[in-house]
């Protein structure tokens, strides 16, 4: 696995940066050698081209590509360079994967989780987008008694933990972590090795301590999500939240208080927030200040007036540009 950079900052790789004629070797002499450990062969006539995101993080790696159909080889000669770590693979389209001479066959955004330490193989027949999130032998050794024994697995489409993590890794890819600094990354390895430790059968203490790590970190950014989709809807409340991600209001609640907020001060601030942008952008300049408020989920403009002159210093009407 590469070492992160202090700053945590992703590392972008293009083949159009090469001319099409050169693109393929360079691919194959460094970029295949160097992000995955392996060859890359282009499968098809069509021209090859991949883009390739690289987040390091201490003790783990997201990687994301998009390419057209490609397989990648890692030769028993390649286990040489030391690798030892696990990728969970996720590809958009069907793949072959090929470890300890089994086959597998995935399906789309179907996981599944390899080894570095093996000669292996993988195949996307068709275009696809490509997640393989490394994490280091030791961390997953740490915490799940037999990781080995979960190469090839599958984990079910509709596992809960999964679901959080592909939650997690879609904000990550959203986030700029320029300026995030070494805890604050350290903490975001460790809840996405708590994920990957989950997904693979940790128990007990361990257990305890990833669902209170990542798994908790994971089901708040998600529950956020929803909330900051539905803003709109007037009837938004802890309920809601807590049916949508089958929790109790209880421990909705207690996950707020945890962050020095309570979830109704959440949901009004980030109300607040986006009603300040609308005025503020001059693509809704010709929205009345009512309709504004209504398009944040307040039903009462009185209250709106009043929440808004609190927390800005100003009523609405001051922000129009």
């Amino acid at each position: 696995m590469q070492k992160p950079d202090a700053d945590y900052r992703p590392a972008r790789f293009s083949s159009n940066a090469f001319p099409e004629r050169e693109r393929v070797s360079a691919w194959r002499d460094f970029f295949g050698p160097t992000m995955f450990g392996a060859d890359v062969e282009p499968v098809g006539e069509q021209p090859y081209r991949q883009d390739i995101v690289v987040r390091p993080l201490p003790g783990v790696c997201l990687l994301s590509a998009t390419n057209t159909p490609v397989r990648f080889t890692r030769s028993r000669a390649m286990l040489a360079d030391g690798r030892g770590d696990y990728g969970l693979h996720i590809n958009s389209g069907r793949s072959m994967v090929r470890q300890r001479g089994r086959d597998v066959l995935c399906g789309p955004g179907e996981p599944i989780l390899v080894t570095s330490a093996e000669a292996a193989s993988m195949t996307s027949p068709e275009a696809s987008h490509f997640l393989c999130l490394h994490i280091d032998r030791s961390l997953l050794l740490m915490n799940v008694a037999d990781p080995d024994g979960c190469v090839l697995q599958r984990v079910p489409g509709d596992s809960v933990t999964l679901r959080y993590l592909l939650g997690y890794i879609r904000f990550l890819e959203s986030t700029d972590l320029t300026a995030v600094d070494t805890q604050i990354a350290a903490s975001v390895g460790r809840h996405l090795a708590d994920l990957l430790s989950l997904l693979f059968g940790a128990t007990g203490d361990t257990a305890t301590l990833a669902q209170r790590g990542g798994l908790r970190a994971a089901r708040m950014l998600a529950i956020k999500r929803t909330i900051n989709e539905s803003l709109s809807e007037q009837a938004l409340g802890v309920e809601h939240v807590a049916v949508r991600h089958g929790i109790s209001v209880r421990s909705v609640q207690r996950m707020f208080e945890r962050e020095g907020v309570t979830f109704t001060e959440y949901v009004l601030n980030r109300r607040l927030d986006r009603a300040f942008r609308m005025l503020r952008d001059p693509a809704h300049a010709g929205m009345y200040v009512i309709d504004i408020a209504l398009a944040c989920g307040f039903g009462d403009l009185s209250y709106f007036n009043g929440c808004f002159r609190r927390k800005f210093g100003e009523p609405p009407g001051c922000f129009r540009r």
